[in-house]
């Protein structure tokens, strides 16, 4: 009886963050009460304060776990790290920073919530330290390719992440379209990547 108290005090607490989760990143911190949670989840609302003291707390635990599924070795961009050419591969990172967005929209969402409500207080060591989290992360491939032109591999990846990121988000979270004019988001990415490997000045002498 005891396991089966625990399994269900545990798939209480799923239920409620995830509740959580669908709330906060579609009406912000401010709008969304442990009522309106609450009548969501059809649980007790004195129950949903037995897991979480309050709605800061149930806050920073959605930003938690949603944080720990995007950092997930599923993440595929983490993926890309694990087996990635860069910088001969930079199509497939583009494609692998796509289906992250698209798979934990909530996520990004949630950033904003954070960094409009909480001056990003929740979020901000997710994108400080970049260079340095990304040289770990491809490890060897950075020794191999060493120092390219003028920018370091490390430098280079963060930039090249951040531009393709920034295209991808708003394009899904803001439905943007035809953001640099072109045809296709094929075209798109194949110019980025040009743009990248043979530089801009080049382009206009």
């Amino acid at each position: 009886m005891a396991r089966l108290t625990e399994n269900k005090s545990e798939s209480n607490r799923e239920r409620i963050l995830e509740v959580a989760t669908k709330a906060f990143s579609k009406s912000g911190y401010s709008a969304v009460t442990i009522r309106d949670i609450a009548k969501s989840t059809k649980l007790p609302l004195g129950s949903h304060y037995n897991y979480y003291d309050d709605k800061l707390t149930l806050f920073k635990a959605v930003i938690d776990r949603a944080a720990l599924d995007f950092m997930s070795p599923e993440n595929e961009v983490i993926q890309y790290f694990t087996d990635s050419q860069f910088p001969d591969d930079l199509p497939k990172l583009a494609k692998a920073i796509k289906l992250s967005i698209e798979n934990h929209e909530s996520y990004f969402r949630l950033m904003y919530v954070d960094a409009i409500e909480f001056n990003g207080i929740h979020i901000r060591e997710a994108f400080s330290n970049l260079e340095s989290k990304f040289s770990i992360a491809l490890g060897p491939q950075i020794k191999k390719i060493g120092i390219t032109g003028r920018a370091n591999p490390a430098f280079a990846l963060v930039t090249i992440y951040l531009s393709f990121y920034q295209y991808f988000l708003m394009s899904r979270l803001f439905s943007a379209t035809n953001i640099f004019g072109k045809k296709s988001e094929t075209q798109v990415i194949a110019e980025i990547v040009d743009l990248f490997k043979n530089g801009f000045v080049g382009t206009w002498n």
